[in-house]
């Protein structure tokens, strides 16, 4: 039994991990210019079998995309998160503000302003930060996104 109950904690392991994602900050600012720095992030793909890329897409497609943020803080948070849920603590059922949330655990509005930036600095438009500044969306081609984000994009057959 022990056995089955490792097997099934590691199956739905590796399924979270394949639809979770999240971007890691990739931005530092010197006086006069932004430099790149790339770090890795925690992005997983989904698993396509059967399939074959087409040819690459050419650099003046169209391509809407959607940059995710990391939250800050995130120790505290899920203590917070824990307290919240365990009976006799005293915080138990005493839900954060939005506003408190914004506050200590969403990425800043320098981040998100930053993250922005590069992208209008990359030809990006129609460039908009959610409210919880969790997402930064944008419009542009894919040789922006090929130049932005050092990746290329392919078609499928």
């Amino acid at each position: 039994m022990r056995k089955e109950l490792i097997y099934d904690l590691l199956k739905a392991g590796r399924q979270f991990l394949l639809i979770a994602a999240c971007t890691s900050g990739f931005l530092a600012t010197t006086s006069a210019q932004v430099q790149v720095q790339w770090m890795p992030t925690s992005t997983k793909a989904h698993i396509i079998t059967n399939a074959t890329p087409g040819p690459m897409a050419q650099d003046n497609e169209p391509i809407d995309i959607v940059v995710g943020l990391k939250l800050r803080n995130t120790d505290k948070l899920e203590a917070v998160r824990t307290a919240q849920f365990t009976p006799n603590d005293p915080q138990f059922g005493q839900w954060l503000a939005p506003a408190d949330v914004l506050a200590d655990y969403a990425p800043t509005a320098t981040d998100a302003q930053a993250v922005s930036t590069y992208l209008s600095n990359n030809g990006f438009t129609n460039i908009q930060i959610a409210y919880n500044r969790l997402l930064v969306s944008a419009s542009g081609t894919t040789g922006a996104v090929k130049s932005a984000f050092n990746t290329r994009i392919a078609g499928d057959n």
